[in-house]
């Protein structure tokens, strides 16, 4: 059982953490309004009940990952459904372009940016 409860204690405590550093940026002058984060993992996992599990590139779809973003400039979409999937290699350009750089062009064999989460909505969002 301690097992199981770390796991899902975790989650409260990082929320928990989350709030206070958004809280802490908001009350900062030269932060307040300006300042986006964006939160991933640093690997994807596999799908189903057992793969989920395990990661690597043995393990079909773990290329596949999350991110949620918080900030002045994203629509608060919540969570997204119905949007292409997402995998690690596009971090990097995603970033990029909260800082107003082009990933992407300055390295054309990258992974192009997330869609639609500066300033808006991927269509098919629900």
């Amino acid at each position: 059982m301690k097992g199981i409860m770390s796991v899902t204690s975790r989650p409260r405590e990082f929320d928990r953490f989350l709030g206070e550093l958004w809280t802490l940026v908001q009350s900062l002058p030269e932060y307040r309004g300006t300042t986006t984060f964006l939160i991933t993992v640093d690997h994807g996992r596999g799908p189903g009940p057992v793969a989920w599990k395990n990661h690597g590139k043995e393990i079909a779809e773990s290329a596949y990952t999350w991110f949620g973003v918080i900030g002045p400039d994203t629509a608060p979409l919540g969570e997204r459904s119905n949007t292409p999937l997402v995998v690690q290699a596009q971090v990097a350009a995603t970033v990029a372009v909260f800082v107003g750089e082009d990933f992407h062009a300055a390295i054309p064999n990258s992974a192009p940016p997330v869609a639609g989460l500066v300033g808006g909505a991927v269509a098919g969002d629900q």
